[in-house]
């Protein structure tokens, strides 16, 4: 070692501490004591961990949450067995029974299990972070008695609310209630075996001594259903993301049934978007690729694409009787927009699986929220029948058939107009183009009088080729007409007199008819028919004579056996005046 080093560490001297035993003692005694503090406290804690999850302890925290449980819902509810996991955040719930405010039972689970966030419950607040519900039975009702006035279930809703929205919209009560849950959820599973929602007004149904009148009533359903449906928070949108699959419904009291439903959407605060859906009767469907709806006031919905294939016999039953038979497929395809006033229908394509129906279209409903102002209106921008499509689309309906050959002397029939559904009435309005010729129709279909009638105008129909009358050719008229479409007055009527012929009167302005082998100008024709006999006259006043002729008929299909009584009458001519 060089000796300069050597002579460094040589002159090197440790430095001396002092030590004080004393209190060196009282600090490792204090280390001491923290040590067995947290110790113990680790042991506690684990032990209060250990004690939390055993059975004893769960069956008392049951018995309480049961209590707070009851508290807010002001009803009775039960668990069979709770199960809390504090290192995983969660809470199973089995065998539930949750009772309405009339002691009915109301909800069932088997089993329901809740992954809560922890750090959110020191804040008051419940955020369910994913919720899996199996075995759900639920009995929702309105009756209609007045000390039961309001559905079963909307204590629950009242209860979920927060405390804000409860202020704004829930009128105050003298009744006790617990505070609001400040209630979240970002994930949910949800098996619904067996859904029941009932209705009654207290009112006779709709349909009652009404047999063509749909079974469906708001005012007394009796619907059963099931149903999947998931719930998934997706941060990076804000939005939930529902899926409804399984989807079974069907109302018992009006035979509407829903075989099968699946919807997608993603729902925000403000709107919702919805994917594809599906929705399944027993011989229909109805489905779209894509729709919005603003939630926002104004609410507002929109669907770029509707296609419905369906055989209209699905909604006999509960809206219209006269469609049981009604067996022909339609495809339908459409836009639908709409608020919560009434909805719109653009770009509407109608057609039968054989295109021999063709209807293009567009129209809406207005005043939804009120019957009698509620108004349907299209605009028919083209409707195309082959032949034999209009007999078809007739048999259909379990109506009487008057005059089917004539119908189908018209061959290939178009159509181009529109028409308005009111309360109780129908307008048609447009021009009919045929084979035999073209007519612009205008008529009304009363349902308070009981009564079909308006105009037809032609300015040349060859009437005899329909009637199957050789002696007579095209015409051009103009005819008002009168139609009784009452079934207790036809009815009794033909008690009376028999017949299969409609009932009504028919007054026509002929502008120019060819009847053999010449042709007639401007002359009025009236038919009036009893239902077993039709009566007509033909009067052409002219300058040298008065030619009239009265025809009646029993058989639209047998014209050709129509009784025709001519009469020819000169007009006398008048005498001058002596002065002349």
């Amino acid at each position: 070692m060089p000796a300069n080093k050597r002579k460094l560490f040589t002159n090197f001297t440790p430095r001396r501490t002092t030590t004080n035993p004393e209190k060196d003692m009282k600090k490792g005694k204090i280390l001491k004591i923290l040590g067995i503090f947290l110790a113990t406290a680790i042991v506690l804690a684990a032990a209060g961990i250990g004690l939390l999850h055993t059975d004893k302890v769960q069956n008392m925290l049951m018995q309480r949450f049961v209590t707070v449980l009851q508290e807010q819902l002001q009803t009775k509810v039960s668990v069979d067995h709770i199960n809390i996991n504090l290192f995983r955040g969660g809470i199973t719930l089995r065998e539930v029974e949750v009772e309405d405010r009339q002691g009915r039972k109301m909800l069932q689970m088997e089993r329901l299990t809740l992954g809560l966030d922890m750090k959110a419950l020191w804040h008051r607040k419940v955020v369910v972070t994913d919720a899996r519900m199996s075995g759900l039975k639920a009995h929702l009702c309105k009756p209609a008695s007045q000390t039961d006035s309001t559905a079963n279930y909307t204590f629950i809703v009242h209860a979920l609310k927060s405390k804000k929205s409860q202020q704004d919209s829930v009128p105050a009560t003298t009744e006790k209630s617990g505070k609001p849950i400040d209630f979240h959820i970002k994930n949910a599973t949800i098996s619904i075996d067996s859904l029941c929602y009932q209705t009654d007004n207290g009112r006779p149904r709709k349909n009652k001594g009404r047999p063509n009148r749909g079974a469906f009533d708001a005012g007394h359903l009796d619907l059963l259903a099931r149903a999947k449906i998931k719930l998934n928070h997706q941060p990076e949108t804000g939005a939930l993301h529902l899926a409804v699959s399984d989807f079974q419904a069907s109302d018992r009291g009006s035979g509407l049934m829903v075989e099968s439903l699946r919807l997608e959407a993603d729902i925000k605060k403000d709107s919702v978007r919805l994917g594809e859906a599906e929705i399944r009767l027993p011989h229909s469907s109805i489905t779209f690729a894509e729709g919005n709806v603003a939630l926002a006031a104004p609410l507002h919905y929109e669907i770029p694409e509707l296609t419905i294939t369906t055989q209209l016999r699905d909604i006999a039953q509960p809206f219209s009787p006269a469609l049981k038979n009604f067996t022909t497929p339609l495809q339908t395809k459409c836009m639908v927009s709409g608020d919560k006033d009434g909805m719109r229908f653009d770009d509407v394509r109608v057609t039968t699986t054989d295109q021999r129906l063709q209807v293009q279209a567009s129209g809406g409903i207005t005043d939804m929220n009120d019957k009698q102002r509620m108004r349907v209106h299209f605009d028919i921008k083209k409707m195309t029948a082959l032949s034999g499509m209009a007999e078809r689309i007739v048999n259909h309906f379990p109506v009487k058939k008057h005059m089917m050959k004539q119908l189908h002397a018209l061959g290939r029939i178009e159509y181009r107009g529109k028409f308005d559904v009111m309360f109780k009435k129908e307008v048609f309005r447009g021009r009919l183009g045929t084979e035999a010729g073209a007519l612009d129709v205008d008529f009304t279909i009363d349902g308070m009088s009981k009564y079909l009638y308006g105009t037809a105008a032609t300015d040349s129909l060859q009437l005899g080729q329909i009637m199957n009358m050789k002696t007579l050719g095209p015409i051009a008229c103009k005819a008002n007409f009168r139609i009784d479409i009452s079934k207790p007055r036809t009815a009794k009527m033909r008690r009376q007199k028999g017949g299969k012929l409609p009932i009504g009167n028919v007054e026509a302005e002929v502008r120019r008819a060819v009847w053999k082998l010449g042709a007639l100008k401007d002359i009025k024709a009236t038919i009036v028919s009893d239902g077993a006999e039709a009566a007509g006259n033909i009067e052409d006043k002219g300058k040298l004579a008065n030619f009239s002729c009265d025809f009646s008929f029993t058989d639209t299909d047998q014209m050709q056996k129509l009784k025709v009584k001519p009469r020819l009458k000169l007009n006398k001519k008048k005498k001058k005046d002596k002065g002349e």
